[in-house]
């Protein structure tokens, strides 16, 4: 009896450490790092700063959008596939980025980003953790609100002071769909 008990307290924290990775993961490679992208896609596709910016408020539009249908298919289906999924529609939309060359496509890009961490962000995650946890809510809910934070601390550096400088935009976008992906998907299944 007393084995059933700690493991499931040990599952209740891997649970609430990937719910922290997710929001970590969707906050700070699809936010934080937008504004570090703008000067190099201004300088090689020759795109004003204004027409670059709308791609986060279409981000944040479809973000709006598609949260009530997330949070409706969460409570029907479970987070488990949807995060999967978010996490590799992210991806896709990272990897279309990375081949832009128009604005439309760039636009149509966030678009995809948008659902893709809607599925995969702070509802799924606020969800299950909230499913797992009762004594301790609260403190688990400010354990992955802080994620928020802490994925800007991470990938703005990450990405603004190491990947594009070394690797260029393209690639860097690439390799925020492949830090995505490899982080999240197993996870989600796990």
């Amino acid at each position: 009896m007393i084995r059933t008990r700690v493991t499931k307290i040990f599952y209740c924290y891997w649970v609430l450490l990937v719910a922290f990775l997710c929001i970590f993961v969707s906050y700070g490679g699809a936010i934080y790092t937008f504004s570090i992208f703008v000067k190099p896609l201004e300088y090689d596709l020759d795109w004003n700063r204004g027409s670059i910016m709308i791609a986060i408020t279409i981000y944040y539009m479809v973000l709006a959008i598609a949260s009530p249908f997330v949070g409706r298919i969460v409570d029907l289906y479970g987070a488990r596939k949807l995060v999967a999924l978010g996490a590799i529609i992210t991806s896709l939309g990272f990897i279309l980025l990375m081949i832009t060359n128009s604005l439309w496509l760039f636009y149509i890009s966030y678009v995809i980003i948008g659902i893709g961490t809607a599925a995969f962000g702070t509802i799924p995650a606020t969800a299950v953790v909230t499913r797992w946890f009762v004594k301790r809510r609260g403190l688990a809910i400010g354990i992955i609100s802080a994620a928020v934070g802490f994925g800007g601390v991470v990938f703005s550096p990450l990405t603004g002071g190491l990947l594009i400088p070394n690797i260029g935009w393209r690639y860097t976008f690439l390799a925020l769909a492949i830090l995505t992906f490899i982080i999240i998907v197993p996870l989600a299944w796990i």
